[in-house]
């Protein structure tokens, strides 16, 4: 695609007028995404550890063109995580460098437009396709870094203009055999470069290890990597990344979560317990947590608190058929038989065939007629 721009460019002799051209293309494109981005953030919801000041912004977004162009450059110790926070970054003097290079050379390339406004609009596509997710708004995947290999998709048809117009411009004196066969050389050692990449996706332990070895202090890194072993049974391994995830990151509620089904595993409750409530107190929203400390709190025997735990769970996530049913077997513990009947009825309204919540719907049926 960017070849043909190029070369159709290049042939109209239009090449002066390649900025101003994308202008109202570019601005096309950003009332389109608008929408996507504030969908996208509501998504996201709120969960942001470290807001970045106003006035640091820009500097963080800088290193994130920074770190873009240096990986399309090397794309080599690609990960899923690399630990690029704003907090992180900001206690760091070499982020002023990495921070306003981008930003000096943007100024540049504006100063002399006249004489490249191809490479102009080029930037303008990178910097464009990537503002949603430069930092310039806050979004929650910042607790973990900014940057993102997904993020830069899209972008990557900047410099592929940029590529593009170098080749179909080159000078006479540039043999064309030797540029096309430079861009087979490398095009061959990308895709054999590509080849390896997806290896290492292949699983989620393969891709979790890698990132753990691109960034050894990634705390979501070692919260994933924990379910890929407790998934092969693996637990003891799991239980240590866990700890690791929390270590690095105290406030994971995800990891505390993990922690405590495993703690639940092996019996150790009061732990279990304490990692739940911890997960629900980070993030109150967080429905699974809710569930599963409802579930430690019954295998405690604490069986009022686990109701309380599974109805907050339920609030969140009303289709939860497990919780309904986990929370009606409660209730029937509790002598609460009509309450009991009502959650086995909502699975069988969602679910028809739920073989457990028709069974535990007859035993609750069986005692209210003996109560009766």
């Amino acid at each position: 695609m960017a070849w043909l721009l190029a070369n159709s460019w290049e042939k109209q002799g239009n090449l002066r007028l390649t900025f101003r051209n994308l202008r109202l293309l570019l601005a096309a494109w950003v009332v389109i995404a608008i929408p996507f981005i504030v969908m996208t953030k509501l998504a996201q919801g709120t969960n942001i550890g470290f807001v970045t000041p106003l006035w640091a912004r820009p500097l963080v977004a800088g290193d994130a063109l920074s770190f873009y162009l240096y990986k399309l450059l090397v794309p080599f110790r690609l990960g899923i995580d690399y630990g690029r926070s704003p907090d992180y970054l900001l206690q760091h003097g070499w982020a002023l460098i990495t921070g306003l290079a981008p930003w000096a050379l943007g100024g540049l390339l504006w100063l002399f437009r006249d004489r490249g406004q191809w490479l102009l609009a080029s930037a303008s596509v990178f910097v464009v396709g990537l503002l949603p997710a430069l930092g310039l708004i806050p979004f929650s995947f910042q607790n973990y870094s900014t940057v993102a290999d997904r993020y830069v998709y899209l972008a990557m048809l900047g410099p592929g203009m940029v590529v593009a117009w170098l080749v179909s411009c080159r000078p006479s004196w540039i043999n064309k055999s030797l540029v096309v066969g430079t861009c087979v050389v490398v095009l061959s050692l990308l895709g054999l470069r590509t080849s390896f990449q997806i290896q290492i996706w292949h699983t989620n332990t393969t891709l979790f290890e890698h990132a753990l070895q691109v960034n050894p202090n990634s705390s979501a890194s070692h919260n994933n990597y924990g379910s890929a072993l407790s998934e092969l049974g693996r637990t003891a391994e799991a239980l240590s990344h866990y700890r690791e995830a929390i270590r690095i990151r105290p406030k994971n509620a995800e990891a505390h979560n993990n922690l405590g089904i495993a703690l639940v595993s092996h019996g150790k409750l009061g732990d279990a317990i304490g990692h739940l409530a911890e997960a629900v107190n980070i993030k109150p929203d967080f429905a699974d947590a809710h569930y599963n400390l409802g579930i430690a709190l019954s295998k405690d025997g604490k069986l009022p608190e686990a109701i309380v735990q599974y109805k907050r769970g339920l609030q969140i996530a009303p289709d939860d058929l497990e919780a309904h049913n986990n929370l009606g077997n409660a209730l029937l513990v509790e002598g609460k038989i009509g309450d009991a009947i009502f959650h086995y009825q909502e699975v069988l309204r969602m679910d028809s065939d739920n073989a457990h919540a028709r069974q535990n719907l007859s035993v609750a049926m069986a005692m209210k007629l003996e109560s009766e």
